[in-house]
């Protein structure tokens, strides 16, 4: 929701092109996804918040690439609008985004894997 709403406003109010305007989208929203991540799913695997944000910005990254050439070839070779071939991106870019944070960056939280477990004794 965040990269999209900053996409629109960036897009329809401030008049960015449209890949200037997915890109600061997605560093915006890639903070605020590590925010939202460090407090309700996911733990450090490391004592360096410094490092955690660095491996979730290269891990973004990877998934914004691919994102933004879903995103620029529904555009320029679909001619699907600009709002629709964004979501489609980010649907491509959340699912490598959310693998990467669960397998290869953070380890669950203490909240979710007490959630599994009280789950399992049932």
């Amino acid at each position: 929701m965040v990269e999209w709403s900053v996409f629109w406003v960036l897009l329809n109010l401030a008049g960015v092109h449209y890949v200037i305007a997915a890109l600061v989208a997605f560093v915006l929203a890639t903070f605020a996804n590590y925010l939202l991540c460090i407090r309700t799913i996911f733990a450090s695997k490391t004592s360096s918040v410094r490092s955690d944000i660095a491996r979730v910005y290269i891990a973004s990254a990877i998934a914004y690439s691919v994102n933004l050439l879903v995103f620029i070839a529904l555009v320029n070779e679909f001619a699907v609008g600009p709002m629709a071939a964004k979501m489609a991106g980010t649907g491509v870019g959340f699912l490598l985004n959310f693998a990467s944070r669960q397998f290869l960056i953070f380890a669950p939280s203490a909240w979710l894997s007490s959630r599994r477990s009280a789950t399992d004794r049932q």
